[in-house]
């Protein structure tokens, strides 16, 4: 039977070397972590994780943490238009299982609700060597208990300000400023913003990088231009969007914070006969696969999610090596991607 020595032998380097690059250890160079993995597969060697684990008091698990704003969104049994899909989040993960394929973690996941009084079960268990926490909400609280712990984590999705937290996240300010720019170029005069509260901390951002380009290209804010959806989910963007409808506003572009408030928006914008792009624009933000699959394709800010979670995982390993390495802060700059949901009105105008 191939062991560990058979592998370290065939490729020539040390068994230290094998075993830090079959763990995805950030201290072995990616060509000899690939040049082992490629022995190892010649070889046909099955790593023995359970006695492994018992030598180095590691589980070799990884727990991704789905945050859930209710106990409602953890166990939801269908896809209406009342819960979150966790589109975001599965594309966060996707990333994730990219960067760790070849490695010797395996993944255990967990929904865990914001207001919960306790730690997730994997964590409170031990089960884990690390812990991505994908998305929000969070309290800082909860983020200072999971540091008392000691378990290594980093904060995937969203802009964690707590000192010492590893945390990833899109510039959400930037994606409001791309699709707000992008709407004032293509003649728009009149553009709402459909707004998530402000339990998560994109809200303020959103808000205010909303105003700052308005004022740049020159643009007149209506006093209801901001429509705020009290929950994350289409069926509340919805009756926040009709609320503001009915009460006259009548925009000619409409910029909602992520994709589950868009398809909100959209839902009430089919069933009044609205047109889109003809009668009103619509971008939406966290470009999903929805968004190609809508009619019409839905112009959207990307956020680059998967490249969010490959950076996390890559930031996680190399955590649970070193624990006392510099915390690490990275944005993802967003761009734009343009579909069919916004007209050029310049050449309406013109005619």
């Amino acid at each position: 039977m191939t062991n560990i020595h058979d592998v370290a032998r065939q490729a020539g380097v040390s068994i230290s070397t094998v075993s830090l690059a079959l763990n995805g250890s950030p201290l072995v160079k990616e060509e000899t972590r690939r040049h082992v993995q490629q022995v190892v597969k010649e070889l046909g060697y099955v790593p023995n994780n359970g006695a492994r684990s018992l030598r180095q008091g590691r589980t070799h698990s990884l727990g991704v943490i789905y945050m859930s704003e209710t106990e409602e969104d953890m166990f939801y049994a269908d896809y209406n238009d009342d819960h979150t899909a966790g589109l975001s989040s599965m594309s966060i993960v996707n990333g994730i299982m990219q960067s760790i394929m070849g490695s010797q973690y395996g993944v255990v996941s967990e929904h865990y609700c914001a207001r919960s009084g306790s730690l997730p079960h994997i964590i409170e268990s031990q089960r884990v060597d690390g812990v991505f926490l994908v998305a929000s909400p969070y309290s800082r609280p909860f983020i200072e208990t999971l540091q008392s712990t000691g378990l290594p984590f980093v904060v995937v999705g969203v802009d964690c300000s707590a000192p010492g937290v590893d945390s990833f996240w899109a510039e959400s300010a930037t994606g409001i400023t791309l699709a707000l720019r992008h709407l004032a170029k293509t003649g728009h005069k009149n553009v709402c913003l459909v707004n998530c509260t402000d339990v998560f901390g994109s809200s303020h951002s959103r808000h205010d990088a909303f105003e700052a380009t308005a004022q740049q290209c020159g643009l007149t804010l209506a006093p209801d231009w901001e429509i705020i959806a009290p929950t994350n989910c289409g069926r509340s963007s919805y009756e926040a969007f009709r609320r503001y409808w009915e009460a006259g506003n009548r925009p000619d572009g409409i910029i909602a914070g992520n994709g589950y408030l868009g398809l909100g928006v959209l839902r009430f914008l089919y069933e009044r006969d609205i047109r889109i792009p003809r009668d009103v624009s619509l971008i939406t933000g966290e470009d999903s696969v929805l968004s190609g699959y809508a009619v019409p394709h839905l112009t959207s800010i990307n956020i680059g999610k998967e490249e969010l979670g490959r950076r996390a995982a890559e930031a996680l390993i190399a955590r649970i090596h070193d624990p006392d390495r510099p915390t690490v802060w990275y944005t993802q700059p967003p761009r734009l991607v343009c579909r069919a949901s916004v007209l050029d009105r310049n050449h309406l105008e013109s005619r």
